[in-house]
C-alpha cells in the first residue's frame, strides 16, 4: 500500500498527466509491482533492470495498469517504520554493495584485506575473498555479476575485479594513480567503471569492463571522493571534499562541466533516475540538497544530522536514506514532500549503503561497530546480531557464534551470457608517476581505546611524517575526510610501519 500511495502521487501531486517527467517515472512503479507477482523477491532481475540499471518499460496498456491498481487496492495497507532488522558482523567494513540479480551482498574489510560475500536474504556468510592491501570501496555490475574494489593506500591503487559466480579475483586494474581510490560506480549499460582518487590533483579514472583496461584519467577539481552514475544520461556525477560544486562529467565525450553549488564536503550523491532528481549530502552544511537533474538547479534543501554521510535512493517507495556519522543515526527522507520521516539510530561510525529493492532493505556499514547494520520495516525478528546457519571454507576473522558442521554448497550459478557491446576505444590521456611511499620507522601518537581502529595520519603538505594514530569515533570521519585513510594496526607498512 505504501508503493501504491507513492504511484498515485506521481499522478495527484504532480499534476495533469501530460506534466509528468517522463512517463517510465510512473509506469516504471507499475511495471515492477505487476512483475513482482511473478518473480520472488531477492532473485528478481526486475529488481536490477529498474533501478540499479534503469531500463525502464516505454508504453503501458490501459488494461494492464487498471488491472495492477484494482488489485492493490484491495491489499491491506501496512506500513512500519524502518528499523535495524539485523547486524552482520564483519572484521571492519567502510561499505557494501548488493548484486540484485543473484541476491549477494559484498562488504570490504580494510582490516584484514578481504572481502565478504553473504546472502542476501538471510545473511549467512557464504565466502571470503582474497583481496589486495585495505580495501575500501566497492560496486557491482549484477549483468555481468563482477565485483570492482577500491583499495585504500597509497601504495596499492589498483582496482580489483572479482567474479561473482566462483568468488574468485580475475584480476587488479592499475589506476595510474598516487591516492587512495575512494568511491566506484559502474555503469552496467556501457560496462564502463568510474573511480575516484582523492588526488590533490583531481582524478577521475574511466575503465572499460569488458578489457578490464584503464580508458581514460580525467582532471577534475581538487579531491574527488564520492561518484554516481545517470544511466539514463549516461552522465557521471562526481562530489569533492571542500568544493561546493559537484562535477558533471559526459560518458560518451569525457566533457566535463560543473553542477549546482550544493555545500562544502560532499560526502554523498544519488540520482533518482523515475523521477530526474539528484540528492547530495554536504558534510559542512549538513544539508542534503534536492537538485533538478535536467537544469541542475537546487530545487530544495533538508537539514539533516552532521558528517559526511553516504545517500542512496528506493525510488519504488520514493524515499532517500542519509548516514550521518558525527550523530551515528540513518535519516530517511520522503522525496514528495522533502521531509525527513524516520531516523534510526545506529552504532559506531555508519558509512557507506546501498539497497535491496525487492525486500525493501538498507545495509550501512559500520567501521568502529565493525557491522553491516540491515534496516527495513517492521520490529526485528529478534535481539542477536548475524550468525550464519552454514560455514564457508574460507579465512574471515568473523566467528560465528555456533558450530556449524555443514559446508555451504549455495554458489552463485548465474552465468552472464549478455556481453554488452561497448567497444570504446579511447586511450588514456594521463600517465601519473608514482611518488614512493615515505619508508621512515613512525611511532603511534595514540593509544586506542577498545572498538577504535587505526588509521594513517597524513600531515598536509608533508607527507613523509604519515604515522599511525587511533581518534575517537568523534574524530574519525573528519581524518578520513581530509586524507588520513584506515589501516590494519601502528605498525601497518602501508603507514610506514
Amino acid at each position: 500500500m505504501r508503493i501504491l500511495q507513492n504511484i498515485l502521487g506521481n499522478f495527484v501531486g504532480r499534476g495533469k498527466l501530460p506534466n509528468l517527467p517522463p512517463v517510465r517515472g510512473w509506469f516504471a512503479h507499475v511495471f515492477y509491482i505487476c512483475a513482482s507477482f511473478v518473480h520472488p523477491p531477492g532473485t528478481n532481475v526486475l529488481n536490477s533492470l529498474y533501478y540499479k540499471k534503469g531500463y525502464f518499460m516505454k508504453r503501458a496498456s490501459g488494461v494492464m495498469l487498471f488491472l495492477v491498481l484494482a488489485l492493490l487496492f484491495a491489499l491491506p495497507a501496512v506500513y512500519a517504520a524502518p528499523t535495524v532488522i539485523d547486524t552482520i558482523s564483519t572484521p571492519g567494513t567502510p561499505k557494501n554493495a548488493y548484486n540484485p540479480v543473484t541476491n549477494r551482498l559484498y562488504a570490504t574489510n580494510f582490516t584484514t584485506d578481504t572481502v565478504s560475500v553473504f546472502d542476501g536474504t538471510t545473511h549467512a556468510l557464504l565466502a571470503t575473498i582474497p583481496v589486495g592491501s585495505q580495501p575500501n570501496s566497492i560496486d557491482v555490475n549484477p549483468l555481468t555479476n563482477r565485483v570492482y574494489v577500491g583499495h585504500s593506500p597509497t601504495s596499492f591503487t589498483e582496482v580489483t575485479v572479482i567474479d561473482g559466480s566462483t568468488n574468485t579475483v580475475i584480476t587488479t586494474i592499475d589506476t595510474g594513480t598516487a591516492q587512495q581510490l575512494d568511491d566506484i560506480a559502474v555503469n552496467s549499460f556501457t560496462n564502463q567503471v568510474w573511480v575516484t582518487s582523492r588526488d590533490p590533483g583531481g582524478r577521475v579514472i574511466k575503465i572499460d569492463g569488458n578489457t578490464n583496461t584503464v580508458l581514460n584519467v580525467l582532471t577534475v577539481a581538487a579531491k574527488p571522493y564520492t561518484i554516481e552514475v545517470n544511466t539514463t544520461t549516461n552522465q557521471v556525477y562526481v562530489g569533492h571534499q571542500f568544493q561546493s560544486q559537484y562535477t558533471i562529467i559526459d560518458g560518451v565525450t569525457n566533457a566535463i562541466s560543473l553542477g549546482a553549488t550544493v555545500g562544502a564536503d560532499i560526502g554523498g550523491i544519488a540520482v533518482n533516475e523515475a523521477i530526474g532528481r539528484i540528492y547530495t549530502f554536504s558534510a559542512v552544511t549538513s544539508i542534503l540538497s534536492v537538485v533538478d537533474a535536467t537544469t541542475h538547479t537546487v530545487l530544495a534543501s533538508v537539514p539533516l544530522p552532521g558528517g559526511q554521510g553516504d545517500v542512496v535512493i528506493n525510488p519504488l517507495i520514493n524515499q532517500v536514506y542519509v548516514t550521518s556519522p558525527f550523530t551515528s543515526v540513518l535519516s530517511v527522507v520522503d522525496t514528495f514532500t522533502n521531509t525527513v520521516t524516520a531516523t534510526v539510530p545506529l552504532a559506531g561510525v555508519p558509512n557507506g549503503m546501498d539497497v535491496n529493492l525487492s525486500a525493501n532493505r538498507v545495509y550501512i556499514s559500520s567501521v568502529v561497530a565493525n557491522a553491516v547494520f540491515v534496516v527495513g520495516e517492521g520490529a526485528p525478528p529478534n535481539t542477536a546480531t548475524n550468525t550464519p546457519t552454514n560455514t564457508a571454507t574460507n579465512t574471515a576473522t568473523n566467528t560465528p557464534t555456533n558450530t556449524p558442521t555443514n559446508t555451504p554448497t549455495d554458489t552463485p550459478t548465474n552465468t552472464p551470457t549478455d556481453t554488452p557491446t561497448n567497444t570504446a576505444t579511447s586511450t588514456p590521456t594521463f600517465t601519473a608517476t608514482r611518488t614512493p611511499t615515505a619508508t621512515a620507522t613512525r611511532t603511534p601518537t595514540a593509544t586506542p581505546t577498545a572498538g577504535q581502529p587505526w588509521i594513517c595520519h597524513v600531515p598536509p603538505g608533508n607527507p613523509a611524517n604519515a604515522h599511525a594514530i587511533s581518534p575517537n569515533s568523534n574524530s574519525y570521519p573528519a581524518h578520513l575526510r581530509h586524507g588520513d585513510f584506515p589501516i590494519s594496526g601502528p605498525n601497518d607498512p602501508a603507514c610506514g610501519g
